[in-house]
């Protein structure tokens, strides 16, 4: 997905079309949440909570306004700090 957003990025910048990608993490759908969306606890994650799906848009409006214009090929990890946990963090028992 990285080459293909920054493939595209490049060849139709100069045609005016802006390409860029968001890569959300967990987030609180019926997909994940199948009890109650209302409890979006999730322990696993650094903020400890899902994902909520109008954040992800609110990033998608971010990327297409005035506010965006400059942020060009990239891909917005949108995963609660996901990549920040280690194996150290998760306790394997080895």
């Amino acid at each position: 997905m990285r080459g293909l957003t920054l493939g595209l990025a490049k060849s139709l910048v100069s045609y005016g079309i802006t390409v860029n990608g968001i890569a959300p993490g967990p987030t609180a759908t019926p997909m994940l949440i199948k009890d109650n969306l209302q409890y979006i606890t999730n322990n696993a994650s650094p903020i400890g909570r899902y994902i909520l799906p109008e954040e992800i848009a609110n990033m998608a409006v971010v990327l297409v306004s005035s506010l965006g214009k400059t942020i060009i090929g990239d891909i917005i990890y949108m995963t609660g700090g996901a990549a920040t946990i280690t194996y150290d963090d998760v306790g394997y028992p080895f």
